[in-house]
């Protein structure tokens, strides 16, 4: 899902039940990136959160329910904290 006046990118990704019936322990995952234009061909991209909907929490079954667990992505901050101590600009992600 593209938001251009957001700037954001949203990248789903369902997981599908198995033939055995047996549902898998993540459903789905939701990545959201923001998107920056450099120029008419490139974009910058910086990764945000990750949203994961799990039927299974510490290989514990939630009893037919669904948690959505919602985790930060460190590489834009681990990237400006070893760029800081190596003295170099951190890469740019770009598509």
């Amino acid at each position: 899902v593209v938001e251009a006046a957001a700037g954001t990118v949203t990248n789903c990704i369902d997981f599908d039940v198995p033939a055995t019936g047996k549902r898998p322990p993540v459903e789905s995952l939701r990545v959201r990136l923001t998107a920056q234009a450099v120029s008419d061909r490139r974009l910058n991209l910086a990764f945000r959160f990750v949203r994961a909907r799990v039927t299974k929490f510490f290989g514990l079954p939630l009893g037919g329910r669904r948690l959505t667990i919602t985790l930060p992505v460190p590489g834009p901050l681990l990237s400006r904290v070893i760029s800081f101590f190596t003295r170099k600009a951190p890469p740019q992600p770009y598509f």
